[in-house]
Order: structure tokens, then C-alpha cells, then sequence
């Protein structure tokens, strides 16, 4: 009896195929699957390990460009880094900046070089008087000059008579 009834479904199945619609539609169906397990199955572990690959290697890409900066930066710092300096060589060098800038210097002490990350830094205290421009100018010397300088602490009080400012600043000097 189950054979009657297979038969009847698949014979029912072939007389609908006879409708050309109904046809075309179970081709397609057909074809499809075909495709779906013949063709996408197989390549989709590829399809997924290729996506990763581009991932990890967009990331590789990233890196590089940033190691890159990252050296560039590198390169800038150490131009200005100077070697083989001492304490004394150091003070020579502030002082030679503060003669060229409208400021007079009333003190220049050092303190024991420490450490500042992988650097060594030489510690300054420089105490110097002027108009605000004049101390602007010098703070702007202090940054832009070739040395690598960090200001660590700065204070600025008016002069008790006129009307310049006296600027207390501790700079670090880097060095290596």
C-alpha cells in the first residue's frame, strides 16, 4: 500500500511537471541546490579564510603605517637629543639663548640630572626679568630652540617696583 502511495505522489509530481510554469519553477529549484551544494559549500570555508586573511593583513598594513610615523617621530626627537653633553655645557648653552633675547637673567642653578623615562634630563632652575613679551619670547626660545627641553615648573610674579615680571622656570634638558 505504501508503494501505491509513493507511486501515486511521484506520479502526481509528474503530471504537475507537465505545466510548463510548474516546471520551470522545480528546474530552477533544482539548479539551485545543485549550485548551493556543488559550488558555494565547497568554497565557503575558502571564501571565509580569504575574508580573515584580508583582515589580518589590512591590520599588518595599519601597523606598519603607524611604525613608520612612529620612527619619523623618532628621528625628529633625536636630531635633537644631543650626546657626550655635561651639566656645565648645558648652562653655557641656556645662557648664550637668554644674550640673545631682551631678558635679563638674575640666576641659573643646577640640580642633579635624573632620570626621565629613557632619557637623562640635566635640571635647571633659571630665574629671569622682563616685560611679558620679553619672558614670552624667552618661553618660545625654550621651545623651539635645536636642545630638547621640558619645562617641568614655571612661576611668574610682578617686580616690586615698575612694571616687569620676574619668571622662576625649571627646565629639563634632555639628553642621551
Amino acid at each position: 500500500m505504501k508503494n501505491q502511495e509513493k507511486q501515486t505522489g511521484i506520479q502526481k509530481l509528474v503530471e504537475r511537471l507537465h505545466d510548463p510554469l510548474q516546471f520551470r519553477i522545480f528546474v530552477t529549484g533544482v539548479i539551485l541546490a545543485v549550485g548551493y551544494v556543488g559550488v558555494y559549500m565547497p568554497l565557503e570555508s575558502r571564501i571565509t579564510e580569504t575574508t580573515q586573511n584580508l583582515t589580518k593583513t589590512a591590520e599588518y598594513e595599519n601597523l606598519v603605517d603607524e611604525v613608520k610615523q612612529l620612527r619619523d617621530e623618532v628621528d625628529q626627537v633625536v636630531a635633537r637629543l644631543p650626546t657626550d653633553t655635561d651639566t656645565n655645557e648645558w648652562i653655557q648653552y641656556v645662557i648664550a639663548g637668554v644674550r640673545k633675547l631682551p631678558v635679563k637673567l638674575d640666576n641659573l642653578d643646577s640640580a642633579d640630572p635624573r632620570r626621565v623615562g629613557p632619557f637623562e634630563a640635566v635640571v635647571l632652575r633659571v630665574e629671569v626679568r622682563g616685560y611679558y613679551h620679553d619672558l614670552e619670547s624667552f618661553v618660545n626660545w625654550v621651545e623651539t630652540n635645536e636642545r630638547l627641553f621640558r619645562i617641568d615648573a614655571v612661576t611668574v610674579v610682578p617686580m616690586r617696583k615698575g612694571d616687569q615680571l620676574e619668571m622662576e622656570i625649571m627646565l629639563l634638558g634632555l639628553r642621551e
